[in-house]
């Protein structure tokens, strides 16, 4: 099953890239649905509709702690709302790895701000070098000003260890 998700985003990313009119990295979409705090369904512009993995961080679980704070504030930020979209890579779920940026605003970059979610170590490939220290500077921010998950007084559980745990 994972095979063919995997094959049907990259015949879908194709797909996209070939009507890309300047740069195939990079195109636009509406944000139709918000999964969960690093998870999203977009619309292209030309009516295909797929999951995007936010590249460089990694949102607490919904059964988490910060779980649903991280996808309300998705969903309040740009649920609904048209977006750039950097493509970064296809993951082994089939959902595409990218960066998402509302009006020239970085959102990946927004959620690691707000203390919504880890900078993740492993995406250093899907994330420009540049980026990707911000990325790590905005998570050791958040985390020396207490902001969301970090205001917990204790340690939160990284989303990568919790899925191990139950088995996600």
């Amino acid at each position: 099953m994972k095979n063919l998700m995997q094959s049907v985003a990259i015949l879908i990313m194709g797909a996209l890239f070939a009507v890309a009119p300047v740069n195939a990295a990079q195109f636009k979409g509406t944000v139709v649905d918000v999964k969960d705090g690093d998870t999203l369904k977009v619309r292209d512009q030309n009516g295909v509709s797929f999951y995007v993995k936010l590249s460089g961080v990694d949102a607490p679980e919904l059964q988490q702690l910060h779980g649903h704070a991280a996808r309300e504030y998705l969903l309040r930020e740009i649920a609904g709302h048209d977006v750039d979209i950097v493509f970064n890579n296809i993951d082994t779920s089939g959902r595409v790895l990218a960066r998402i940026y509302l009006n020239g605003v970085d959102v990946n970059r927004s959620l690691l701000r707000k203390g919504l979610a880890w900078h993740t170590i492993d995406d250093r490939n899907n994330v420009a070098g540049s980026d990707y220290k911000e990325y790590a500077s905005a998570e050791v921010k958040a985390r020396k000003a207490g902001k969301g998950l970090w205001n917990d007084g204790m340690v939160a559980v990284a989303p990568w260890r919790y899925r191990m745990i139950v088995g996600l």
